[in-house]
């Protein structure tokens, strides 16, 4: 059985809240370090460069989308390639870059 409150979280007086607010000019460096879990909020993280990250995921060859989404869920993709490219390079030549050239040449 979950040992957790029921209800509102509780927490000691002098912990606070919103410990990312109280803490922003004190060295909070996000939730992963609080929390000790050492993970990185998405938009914290540093991605491999366009033409990098493209090289690493074509050299994968993944047949289709699908493959795509497995490695996704496996947990397996590295921390520094996104698992949404056409957001973080929206604005670098995204076209499907990952995966539609390969697929265009496969089908």
């Amino acid at each position: 059985k979950d040992a957790r409150p029921a209800g509102p979280a509780v927490h000691p007086p002098d912990i606070p809240a919103t410990p990312s607010t109280v803490y922003a000019n004190y060295g909070w460096r996000g939730f992963g370090d609080w929390l000790g879990t050492g993970r990185i909020a998405n938009f914290n993280r540093e991605y491999w460069p366009f033409n990098e990250a493209r090289k690493y995921v074509q050299s994968l060859k993944l047949k289709n989308q699908e493959e795509w989404k497995m490695l996704k869920k496996s947990g397996n993709l590295p921390l520094n390639i996104p698992s949404h490219p056409h957001i973080i390079y929206q604005t670098e030549g995204w076209k499907n870059c990952f995966l539609e050239e390969r697929w265009k040449h496969d089908t």
